[in-house]
């Protein structure tokens, strides 16, 4: 007679093998349940990085580590826009690259901005 390892007791079924008991689906209910928390936790990752990647990042919080082309929001008294600007060396520039964006209070006015990705094969 076989004991279980769980419970400690014979499960014999009518046969004469040993039967699961109570405690062998727990854990497998317990082992199905940790495989789905990491699932949920490795999904929870890839989303905040795709999410990081793609969100408006205030200047207050930094400016682009990099040089390249970036969206960009400005905010005057009436509006608010968005255009494209060049970022390097801790200034913006036009889109030329060799006039430097100079507008009255442009620190102050530039809000957010973004890295421009272009959907895959462009």
């Amino acid at each position: 007679m076989d004991i279980c390892k769980y419970c400690g007791y014979s499960h014999e079924d009518y046969s004469g093998r040993a039967a699961e008991c109570d405690a062998t689906r727990v854990e497998q209910l317990e082992t199905e349940l940790e495989r789905q928390k990491n699932i949920s936790a490795n999904m929870e990752k890839c989303y905040l990085a795709e999410y990081n990647k793609h969100r408006w990042i205030p200047v207050s919080e930094r400016l682009p580590w990099e040089k390249g082309r970036y969206f960009i929001c400005e905010k005057d008294l009436h509006e608010l826009r968005c255009r494209e600007l060049w970022f390097q060396d801790g200034k913006w520039f036009h889109g030329n690259k060799t006039s430097l964006y100079s507008s009255f209070g442009t620190k102050e006015r530039i809000t957010h901005w973004k890295p421009i990705i272009l959907p895959e094969g462009e």
